[in-house]
C-alpha cells in the first residue's frame, strides 16, 4: 500500500544456530512442529440409510436447488421425526478407516439444508467389540446442526463429555460413523458435502 513499508524478519546464521541449539536441548518434537490435529477426508458418498424410510442419492439435479450447486450425498425421508417406525434412531451410516499410528478425536461434517426444520441432530462414532456381537459408543455429539449452510461443523473435542472414553484407538475394533437426522417435512432434503475424521498421532507412534 502507498505510504507504508513492508518489513520482513531477517534471520542471520548466528540466530538460526541459537534456535537450533535450543531445540536440540528441548528434546524431540520441537523441530517437527506438525499440527496437533490432522484432518482425514472420507468418501461421504458411502453414507447409507439405516432403514428403507431414508433415501440417499448424489444426483447433481437434487443438489442444485440449494444455495450452491455442488454435488453431495442427498438424504431424504419418507417419514417425519428422528426415529424409524420401529423406534430405532433415524441414521445414515458408514464404516471408516484410520491410518496406522493415529487416534480419532472428533468428526467434521460439511452440509447444507433445504430447510432448517430438517437437520442433522447427532454425530456418533461406535467401535465394534470382540467378539463382534455389539459396539461401544465412543463419540456422541447431540448438537442440532440447523444452520442452513453450506457450512462445516466439528464435534466437541476431548475431554468433553462427548467422548467419555477418550480418543478412539482404531486397532481395538472396526469404527462406524453415523449421522442421526430429524425431518420436519418429507419434502425437505439434507445434503452432506463432506465428512472428515479429526486425528491425532497415537502415543508411542
Amino acid at each position: 500500500m502507498t505510504g507504508q513499508r513492508q518489513t520482513r524478519a531477517v534471520f542471520r546464521p548466528a540466530t538460526w544456530m541459537t534456535v537450533l541449539a535450543i531445540a536440540l536441548l528441548a528434546g524431540p518434537g520441537v523441530l517437527d512442529a506438525a499440527p496437533a490435529t490432522r484432518v482425514l477426508w472420507l468418501n461421504h458418498f458411502n453414507l447409507e440409510p439405516g432403514e428403507s424410510e431414508l433415501l440417499t442419492s448424489h444426483e447433481l439435479t437434487l443438489s442444485c436447488p440449494f444455495a450452491t450447486c455442488l454435488v453431495g450425498q442427498v438424504i431424504e425421508s419418507t417419514t417425519l421425526g428422528d426415529t424409524f417406525a420401529d423406534g430405532q434412531a433415524k441414521v445414515v451410516l458408514m464404516p471408516v478407516s484410520v491410518p496406522p499410528g493415529f487416534d480419532v478425536t472428533g468428526v467434521r461434517v460439511c452440509y447444507e439444508l433445504s430447510n432448517p426444520a430438517s437437520f442433522i441432530t447427532a454425530i456418533r462414532l461406535a467401535q465394534v467389540n470382540t467378539p463382534p456381537a455389539n459396539a461401544t459408543v465412543m463419540l456422541d455429539d447431540p448438537a442440532n446442526l440447523t444452520n442452513p449452510g453450506p457450512v462445516c461443523a466439528d464435534t466437541g473435542q476431548p475431554p468433553d463429555v462427548f467422548m467419555p472414553f477418550g480418543p478412539v484407538h482404531p486397532e481395538n475394533g472396526a469404527v462406524l460413523l453415523s449421522l442421526r437426522v430429524n425431518f420436519g417435512d418429507t419434502a425437505h432434503r439434507i445434503v452432506v458435502r463432506g465428512v472428515a475424521l479429526l486425528l491425532q498421532k497415537a502415543n508411542g507412534s
